[in-house]
């Protein structure tokens, strides 16, 4: 009887495989296939019907015909034909349950879970997160935008502005100046322009959002970047500028600098003077 498993021990060797591989295939523990390969079938539970199926399984495994095999120990083992007949119906019927699983692989198996899931929920939250936060310049730019909308409109202010005689903020202006501060609010801050016609030049040493009409005519709105940080308009009569970050803008009024923007977006209102 013996032969048996050295033949099923000799194949497996020879495909390179552990007990372990083995039981893992078939789901029969290594102890009983360890009484296989050292003939002792008389320790194994269950009698001749699971004998069989584990001879059989154990064959498959090593590219040994099962049926073949079968036939080999019922004849080392001299059983009556008949039997033979009414025990092959036995071993066809005979289901390999897998061993239970022991209390530490279920752990480490609801563990790993947990892992993949928790990594999956951190990643899906930095990828929501990265694309919530806009980047530096463009929550600028937003910020600004609002800005606007809770000041007077470019329509507003193209509307000449007429100083008052009795103004407490008026400025007095500077007869030696072509470009003269007539008023300044929150909002807005005025020029009159002593000239023939009003020409800009805009430059900006970082990104800035702005805005331009000349002559009642919308001509530009956008974000300026370093890369093409200058722009030039001309107008006959009126140009009306927001800033969104004065601390990077420069203003040229034909060829005058402008000092002291501010700090918050403002609307820049330059016209002709009468």
């Amino acid at each position: 009887m013996k032969q048996i498993g050295e033949k099923l021990k000799s194949a497996r060797i020879k495909k390179e495989l552990t007990l372990d591989d083995i039981s893992q295939e078939t789901k029969i523990k290594v102890k009983y296939l360890k009484n296989i390969e050292e003939g002792e079938f008389d320790k194994i539970p269950g009698g001749e019907p699971y004998v069989k199926g584990f001879i059989k399984n154990y064959a498959s495994c090593v590219d040994i015909n099962g049926e073949e095999i079968i036939q080999e120990y019922k004849k080392l083992n001299k059983e009556d034909p008949d039997q033979l007949t009414d025990e092959k119906s036995d071993e066809q019927s005979i289901t390999i349950f897998p061993e239970k699983v022991s209390f530490k692989n279920t752990f480490l198996y609801k563990a790993a879970a947990l892992l993949i899931i928790v990594i999956v929920i951190i990643s899906i939250f930095f990828v929501f997160k990265k694309n919530d936060l806009p980047q530096n310049q463009e929550s600028l730019n937003i910020q600004q935008k609002a800005e606007i909308d809770n000041t007077p409109s470019n329509t507003e202010l193209n509307k000449s502005y007429v100083p008052k005689s009795n103004e407490s903020n008026q400025y007095v202006p500077d007869t030696q100046s072509k470009v003269i501060k007539i008023k300044e609010d929150e909002n807005n801050v005025y020029y009159l322009i002593d000239s023939d016609s009003i020409n800009m030049k805009f430059k900006t040493t970082d990104r800035c959002w702005i805005s331009v009409n000349v002559d009642g005519t919308p001509v530009f709105e956008g974000t300026i970047k370093e890369t093409d940080n200058e722009k030039e308009w001309a107008g006959k009569e009126k140009i009306v500028i927001r800033i969104g970050n004065p601390l990077s803008a420069n203003i040229y009024i034909n060829g005058f600098e402008l000092n002291g923007l501010g700090k918050t977006a403002r609307n820049f209102v330059f016209e002709k003077s009468k």
